[in-house]
């Protein structure tokens, strides 16, 4: 793994980074092949940057999994940061995306996971680098493995001092809530909506707590059977003594911010076979969005009750379709 400093634009960084970029750009530049590769590759959200012919050489060193760290211009600080999950050379994707750096289009791109907001002071880190105080990032640069080393003998692990969480995606919480459900009372609730739950803080994120018990009367409800196929049969759960279902938040809880009322209620947890949860998470658009559709149009009636407005469309983009 390597570890690159990259100099940014605020308006750059709002277009790719601290935004994502729209699928229905990305059709239409992309092959199938290439949108369905970054997708699989991606977080929910799609995120890139890219260099220019002049960096060739760094961009062909440059390999997945490789950290990437942001300087907002004129902040006097590292900013934002990211991991490399996918590349490929698109000068009309690059036109399209960012301007034109002089006669050079940004045509070496790389895309993005793990996308996190950072606030390092950029003097401090450059001294601890081992760079002089009066180094500007001049472009694009991958540290020297000896700075990189000395760093970590000084100051302790890179992402302990950026201070980003590596490890667990938000996905994964969810994931490590299904024992919880299982173990857990069932919370009856009627069909009104119920006030927001409280925000958590997991390393340089946040996300909103859940109340397991509530899932659990949702997959009570629904008799443990898959709400996508009811045919779809799974394993008997030692714990349960019914098919095992796994409960799944329609509209993501990540998304609670854009809600006045609470997206952990039963009308938008599904029971959902294991199968068709991780479909939901990670297969490709066609599949996702024919399951999505027939959920949201199941669901529709019982969202509204619950005070969760939304149409279909924007579910839907909450999945990157």
């Amino acid at each position: 793994m390597s570890i690159y400093l990259s100099p940014a634009s605020k308006k750059n960084l709002n277009t790719s980074i601290r935004k994502s970029v729209p699928i229905k750009l990305l059709k239409k530049y992309l092959s199938f092949d290439e949108l369905q590769s970054i997708l699989e590759s991606s977080d929910d959200k799609i995120h890139c940057w890219a260099m220019t012919k002049g960096l060739q050489s760094a961009y062909n060193s440059m390999e997945i999994g490789d950290w990437v760290i942001f300087s907002e211009s004129k902040t006097g600080k590292f900013t934002d940061f990211g991991i490399v999950s996918y590349k490929l050379c698109n000068i009309n994707l690059g036109k399209a995306l960012w301007p034109v750096s002089g006669s050079k289009p940004w045509e070496n791109i790389y895309f993005l996971k793990k996308i996190q907001k950072i606030d390092i002071s950029k003097s401090d880190f450059i001294l601890k680098l081992g760079y002089n105080i009066n180094f500007n990032v001049p472009g694009q640069i991958r540290i020297d493995r000896t700075k990189e080393y000395d760093f970590i003998q000084k100051n302790g692990p890179f992402d302990r001092y950026l201070q980003v969480d590596l490890h667990e995606s938000i996905d994964d919480i969810e994931d490590s809530e299904i024992i919880k459900i299982f173990e857990s009372e069932p919370i009856e609730t009627n069909d009104n909506p119920l006030p927001r739950t409280n925000q958590r803080v997991m390393g340089n994120r946040s996300y909103w707590e859940t109340k397991p018990g509530i899932s659990k009367s949702a997959l009570i409800s629904a008799e443990f059977i898959c709400e996508v196929d009811s045919s779809h049969n799974t394993f008997t759960s030692r714990v349960t003594n019914n098919k095992y279902v796994e409960a799944h938040h329609l509209i993501p809880m990540k998304f609670q911010n854009e809600f006045q009322n609470s997206l952990d209620h039963k009308s938008n947890i599904i029971s959902v076979c294991p199968n068709c949860h991780r479909l939901l998470h990670h297969s490709i658009i066609k599949e996702k969005k024919e399951i999505l559709s027939k959920l949201f149009n199941n669901r529709k009636e019982a969202l509204d009750k619950g005070g969760i407005s939304i149409t279909e469309k924007k579910l839907m983009s909450y999945y990157g379709i």
